[in-house]
């Protein structure tokens, strides 16, 4: 009967490890592909994050422009149309999140807290100043031909809160392309 329990022992030993064994290097090589898709992801987002950057960073000397356009012609007799053309117009920086998104609907437990955080005050910053900028055509389409001074004092505020929204995604911008520093390339 030992004898018979050795035995069992001895062929129990050799499965046993060989199954601990798979274990470990099934766990690593999830490990492994997890951190491969992460690095390719952020990589791909970084590479989002600073085209949104640059489009953020020609966008708001443009709309600093319509600012002082508008106070520039504040009490004159042009129109918000005018002054809206000889400020080059109005624009809304393309801010790409397709990447993040997929990350985020996809593998969300593969991304650290602190960049999921700023990917998602990005997100919701980006919300902010598409409504913002909705509010600013609305005034410009429903008063094109006004001249008056408190239509012209609203497009300045409307601008300025564009601005500010603008400033405010490209601060979270830097932030992300920090959080995630030179190893994404």
């Amino acid at each position: 009967m030992k004898k018979k329990i050795v035995e069992l022992v001895k062929d129990t030993i050799p499965v046993v490890l060989g199954v601990l064994i798979a274990l470990i290097i099934g766990n690593w090589k999830q490990q492994y592909d997890n951190q491969q898709y992460i690095d390719k992801m952020l990589a791909t987002m970084k590479v989002e994050a600073e085209s949104n950057l640059k489009e953020i960073q020609e966008t708001i000397p443009k709309h600093i422009r319509l600012s002082d356009t508008i106070q520039y012609y504040m009490d004159s007799e042009v129109s918000l149309s005018e002054i809206v053309m000889k400020s080059s117009g109005i624009q809304l920086p393309t801010i790409a999140n397709r990447t993040w998104n997929a990350v985020i609907d996809s593998r969300v437990e593969l991304v650290d807290y602190s960049t999921l955080s700023v990917v998602t005050q990005i997100d919701e910053s980006k919300e902010l100043l598409l409504k913002k900028m909705d509010h600013l055509i609305d005034h410009v389409y429903q008063n094109l031909v006004s001249t008056e001074e408190s239509d012209k004092f609203l497009l300045l505020m409307h601008v300025s809160n564009v601005i500010d929204s603008e400033q405010r995604l490209k601060k979270l911008h830097e932030e992300f392309l920090e959080e995630i520093g030179p190893t994404a390339k």
